[in-house]
């Protein structure tokens, strides 16, 4: 689990969350504690990863690790925060 003081923005009043409180954080983002625990702390990272090779323009492969639809559900939520 997280610890620390609660999480401030200079640019804003948000404080209402500390970054410990994975309640706090699920609430936030609008998700059941369950599912947010679940996707990031019992998936093995081959489970939330998709990974795949793209040719490079001069030769060679780069290889991607893609987020799965769960986890980029999720990740897309920090857009959605105030700062």
């Amino acid at each position: 689990m997280l610890a620390g003081p609660p999480i401030q923005c200079r640019s804003c009043n948000f404080s209402k969350i500390h970054s410990g409180n994975l309640h706090d954080v699920a609430n936030l983002l609008g998700l059941k504690p369950a599912h947010l625990s679940y996707n990031l702390y019992k998936k093995s990272d081959s489970q939330k990863y998709i990974k795949f090779d793209i040719p490079k323009r001069y030769g060679g492969k780069r290889a991607i690790c893609a987020p799965i639809a769960d986890l980029k559900h999720i990740q897309g939520f920090r857009y959605l925060l105030p700062c």
